[in-house]
């Protein structure tokens, strides 16, 4: 099998694993209430710690009305909350709440079970080549 073919297949298996492991975390929590598109909003959210809208609609390279009605979903399922600025109150800071901390946790797990599937038969040598790689790949 030539190696392009090899890494095929290999792309494959990972694709059906990992949405495998998502839909096991997705169908039994609270995940499952929100679209894709929500989660990786909290997920940005999460990773950008308090941001404004105008930093969320940056990071997602979007507009501000682009995304409003989302966060205001968000904001009424109680997933995130808002908060005036102290420094500045026309500007509002999106924190999660109780129910977007808890999702950010189980989108954790998730990324830490991929990560103990890649890595449960590689040594500690071989984990960090498979990480110097995979960041080569996707760090262009």
């Amino acid at each position: 099998m030539q190696s392009g073919q090899a890494l095929v297949n290999s792309i494959d298996l990972l694709t059906r694993k990992i949405e495998e492991i998502e839909v096991d975390v997705i169908e039994n929590s609270e995940l499952v209430k929100l679209s894709r598109k929500q989660i990786y909003y909290l997920d940005v959210i999460n990773e950008l710690e308090n941001p404004t809208l105008g930093e969320i609609a940056k990071k997602l390279a979007l507009s501000k009305p682009s995304i409003t009605a989302i966060i205001e979903k968000l904001v009424q399922s109680g997933y995130i909350v808002k908060v005036k600025s102290d420094a500045d109150r026309r500007v509002s800071h999106i924190h999660l709440g109780d129910k977007g901390k808890m999702i950010a946790q189980l989108h954790n797990d998730i990324h830490s079970r991929i990560e103990a599937f890649l890595t449960e038969s590689l040594n500690n040598s071989e984990k960090e080549q498979l990480t110097r790689m995979l960041s080569k790949a996707v760090n262009k």
